[in-house]
């Protein structure tokens, strides 16, 4: 019996094959990651399509991108960064076309309570957001945060609280629209106010 050959490292490491060259090695990545990546999107915007057409931008981001990946990291995590980058940006777009709605709340929830920080006005509505999840009772706070402070995928939600996938996600639906609407009143009170 032959002793098992030794396997270099940076030829097993997708990110150094695909560094060097190796599409398929990025095929790889994409074949592992798609559907998180597109569940990560499809839940954070009602058109599908839309969802589809960013997840692949987010491996075309990735691609151009990954000589920068610091290998120290998760690669799903990077994924993930890039896909929220791509929505905020995709978000802003869009509300220049239709201002308001969950979508911007579900932005800010999802972008600020992971502890981003962008200019002032986000402080502000930081700092209004934190007052309104204040006002919620400690069953929806707790919603809140399993959702997007902590990331738990909703199947997991569903698991842990004992409610059926369409209570949790219209509970969901529900928070935003109260938080949306709560945070707009205090930030149209204070800047009433100045």
């Amino acid at each position: 019996m032959h002793a098992p050959a030794h396997v270099d490292e940076e030829t097993t490491d997708p990110v150094a094959r695909v560094i060097d060259g190796d599409i398929d090695a990025f095929e790889g990545i994409v074949l592992e990651h798609q559907s998180s990546i597109r569940a990560h999107l499809a839940v954070r915007l009602r058109d599908r399509h839309e969802a589809d057409d960013l997840a692949q931008e987010v491996f075309l981001t990735a691609y151009s991108r990954i000589s920068t990946f610091d290998r120290g990291r998760p690669l799903r995590a990077w994924l993930r960064g890039i896909a929220d980058n791509l929505l905020r940006n995709h978000l802003r777009k869009k509300r220049a076309i239709a201002k308001g709605g969950a979508d911007d709340v579900m932005v800010l929830l999802e972008s600020r309570l992971a502890g981003m920080r962008e200019n002032a006005d986000d402080e502000e509505a930081l700092e209004a957001l934190r007052g309104c999840l204040g006002l919620l009772d400690e069953r929806a706070r707790r919603l809140v945060a399993m959702r997007y402070a902590d990331e738990i995928p909703l199947a997991k939600i569903c698991a842990r609280t004992g409610r059926r996938h369409s209570a949790v996600t219209m509970s969901l639906h529900r928070l935003r629209e109260k938080l949306r609407d709560c945070v707009r009143g205090k930030l149209a009170f204070a800047r009433g106010a100045m």
